[in-house]
C-alpha cells in the first residue's frame, strides 16, 4: 500500500469537492473545492494538489442510487475517474459510495446554524470529507485488496 495522503473527490455538474487524509490515513479534512472549468484546468489544478501534499491515492465518490443502482452521475463520476487514471497523476483511484453524503453534509451544517449562503461555499468539501471518513473507516477495519489499482 501507498505511504501518501488520500484525497477524496465528490465530483458535480459545476464543483468538486476535495477532502484531504492526514499523513498517517487516519482523518479526513475538508480541503476545498474545485470549480469546474474543464478538464485540462481541473487536471492541473489536481496535479498541482497531487504534488504539494503528497497524495498517492485518489478517493472518487460514486454517486448511486438509494437502491445501489448507477445511473448517470456515477457514469459521469466514473468516466472522471477514469481520467485520473489514465493521466497517472497517483498511484490508485478507489471509487467509494457517496450515497447521501452531501444530504449528510447539509444536515451537519444546519445543525451548526451555518447560514444557508455559507453552506451552499461549504457542502462540496464537507460532503468530500464524509466520503473520506467513511473510506477511511473501513480501511481500518476490513483490509482492501489490490486489484490493479482500481476499486469499486
Amino acid at each position: 500500500m501507498a505511504a501518501g495522503r488520500i484525497l477524496a473527490l465528490d465530483v458535480g455538474e459545476k464543483n468538486i469537492g476535495l477532502a484531504l487524509s492526514d499523513a498517517g490515513r487516519v482523518f479526513g479534512q475538508p480541503y476545498g473545492v474545485l470549480h469546474r472549468r474543464g478538464w485540462r484546468q481541473e487536471q492541473a489544478e489536481l496535479k498541482e494538489i497531487v504534488e504539494r501534499e503528497q497524495v498517492s491515492e485518489i478517493v472518487v465518490g460514486l454517486a448511486v442510487s438509494l437502491d445501489g443502482g448507477e445511473g448517470e452521475a456515477a457514469a459521469r463520476c466514473r468516466a472522471y475517474g477514469e481520467k485520473i487514471m489514465a493521466c497517472g497523476l497517483v498511484e490508485r483511484v478507489v471509487f467509494w459510495d457517496e450515497r447521501l453524503t452531501s444530504r449528510a453534509a447539509d444536515r451537519q451544517l444546519v445543525a451548526a446554524d451555518v447560514s444557508r449562503k455559507k453552506r451552499r461555499q461549504i457542502n462540496d468539501k464537507i460532503a468530500a470529507a464524509l466520503i473520506l471518513q467513511g473510506y477511511l473507516d473501513r480501511q481500518r477495519t476490513v483490509k482492501i485488496t489490490d486489484c490493479g489499482g482500481k476499486h469499486d
